[in-house]
């Protein structure tokens, strides 16, 4: 999305979670800031909404909620 569409939120930038194999088993999951809110910045304004970025982190499955 361009800096000139408007902000980038959790609805038009889905968190993003990549997973990195931990040693001895399991792995480490690696996004943006969740509920990040930054009115300026190189790719543009963010306002992320902390709930449903935690619920995408949930989804992900880190530890038993």
């Amino acid at each position: 999305m361009s800096p000139a569409a408007g902000p980038r939120t959790s609805l038009t930038d889905p968190l993003l979670i990549k997973s990195v194999a931990a040693p001895g088993g399991g792995s480490i999951g690696m996004t943006l800031c969740p509920g990040k809110r930054q009115a300026v910045a190189a790719s543009g304004a963010w306002v992320r909404d902390l709930a449903l970025d935690l619920a995408e982190v949930r989804k992900w499955g880190p530890w038993p909620c």
